[in-house]
């Protein structure tokens, strides 16, 4: 070896100034992993058992969007309130999903739903009922009771 090769070696692993000590290994330090197993440290802390064959999740916004989670993987914890829900997350819109989520909205969202009809021109705000069948008129058939 030659003296250059030599000062090129001792700089790349030298950790301070000109006199300080070399180190006498370099150390990767692994990140991704540390985080994920702080995670799952917590989660067995929390006794968050698996919950399996969940097909879809959708949480839903104040905006009137979707965070759809297709195949997730969820742990809950009940006494503690806590769901984990691990997978990739995807921002919908609401008509994105509609004919399925339907039986998934609360009430909250109905007035959503009601909105983005009317933008879409299904009724709503004129009056136009279209084939809807009255039924008050339907009511006035029924017989009233007799009392003897």
């Amino acid at each position: 070896m030659n003296q250059a090769k030599l000062d090129r070696m001792a700089k790349s692993v030298r950790t301070g100034g000109k006199h300080s000590m070399r180190r006498k290994r370099k150390v990767v330090k692994r990140t991704n992993n540390a985080g994920d197993q702080k995670l799952n440290n917590v989660i067995k802390r929390l006794n968050a058992n698996p919950i399996g064959q969940i097909d879809e999740i959708n949480m839903f916004k104040a905006d009137g969007t979707v965070i759809h989670f297709q195949q997730p993987s969820l742990k809950a914890s009940i006494p503690s309130n806590t769901f984990v829900i691990s997978g990739t997350g995807e921002d919908k819109s609401l008509q994105e999903l509609l004919p399925g989520i339907i039986g998934q909205l609360g009430p909250e969202m109905m007035n959503n739903l009601r909105k983005l009809a009317e933008m879409q021109g299904f009724g709503g705000a004129d009056g136009d009922a279209g084939d809807v069948p009255d039924l008050d008129a339907a009511d006035d058939d029924v017989p009233a009771l007799e009392e003897e």
